[in-house]
């Protein structure tokens, strides 16, 4: 969605440093993060990655609410809903971080003799 939408993208290009490279790695960490979460691999990991990614794009681009509102037209209080939502993701990561710890390789889950 990021790449596909041009106010997006042209928010991001613009507001974030590396233009383009960085969009395009930022999408690839965001995949690979994603279809980490699917088969459950590293999660405590991802979870970080994450956190600190989502942090950086929440601060640095959707916290400019003068793009956004006077700039692209988005209606005030639908920016704001747009920001809390992603301020809300990031503290939810941040929470489960806070309530799990990193298993390491040695541990083995228990199983159940049946």
């Amino acid at each position: 969605m990021l790449v596909e939408s041009p106010e997006d993208r042209k928010a991001f290009v613009t507001h974030m440093p590396g233009g383009q490279v960085t969009l395009y790695m930022f999408v690839i960490l965001l995949t690979c993060s994603a279809l980490c979460y699917l088969p459950g691999l590293f999660v405590h990991d991802v979870t970080q990655a994450c956190t600190i990614l989502l942090f950086v794009s929440t601060v640095l681009i959707d916290c400019d609410i003068n793009y956004w509102v006077n700039r692209r037209g988005l209606d005030f209080w639908n920016h704001m809903r747009l920001l809390i939502d992603n301020c809300f993701i990031v503290i939810s990561l941040g929470m489960y971080l806070s309530c799990t710890k990193k298993k390491s390789v040695e541990e083995k889950p228990l199983l159940k003799n049946d």
